[in-house]
């Protein structure tokens, strides 16, 4: 019997396009551009009001709920 060619692959070895690449020296490009943030004026910020969607009850209705379930 001959040999058959070998359809499966080896799921223990990634192919040579997945093996890491050395990292190259950080260069100013790879670094954030932080100027906007440093000259933002918060005073153009529009004034809003939070308002809390999903409140923690209080101990009172806590144990309101606790007597009415005992």
């Amino acid at each position: 019997m001959k040999d058959a060619p070998l359809l499966l692959r080896r799921t223990d070895q990634r192919p040579s396009s997945h093996q890491p690449t050395h990292r190259l020296p950080a260069t100013m490009s790879d670094k954030p551009d932080i100027s906007e943030v440093t000259n933002f004026d918060k005073t153009k910020l529009k004034k809003t009001e939070t308002q809390e969607k999903n409140p923690l009850p209080t101990k009172e209705t806590i144990e309101q709920e606790k007597a009415e379930t005992s």
